[in-house]
């Protein structure tokens, strides 16, 4: 087995309501679509970063608000703050309209994304909440 150090992103959706296996799997697919699609660095294919739905303890307020959560995503060297921000910003909202179409009763979505700068190693974190 050979180990190394590597930043995987991971996309982690809290707060999800009980769904079935297939839904699970749609709502993955389309975040891949979505990651893929706007352009997230190092982002080319499923295989480039993880996707978590944890279980939550409490039943309460599950699926009214959700929050979708993005660790260890690469900044590309050279790119502005600015087109960093538009990118997190595109992807909180394509996440929004993703869950708005999973799950119609959903009122906020929180996205918080994290992006690491390869050679510095110094992190980015945006928040963004939409609400319906």
């Amino acid at each position: 087995m050979k180990i190394r150090r590597e930043y995987m992103p991971v996309v982690t959706v809290m707060l999800l309501p009980k769904m079935s296996e297939e839904r699970l799997r749609k709502l993955h697919q389309k975040i891949v679509k979505a990651m893929v699609r706007l352009g997230a660095p190092n982002i080319t294919r499923e295989e480039s970063f993880f996707t978590l739905f944890p279980g939550d303890q409490m039943q309460y307020g599950l699926g009214s608000e959700v929050v979708v959560k993005v660790e260890n995503l690469l900044e590309s060297p050279g790119i502005s703050d600015n087109a960093l921000e538009e990118l997190t910003k595109a992807l909180s909202k394509e996440f929004a309209a993703i869950l708005r179409s999973t799950i119609p009763s959903v009122k906020t979505v929180m996205s918080v994304i994290k992006m690491v700068h390869p050679s510095t190693k110094t992190s980015h974190t945006w928040s963004w909440v939409n609400r319906f």
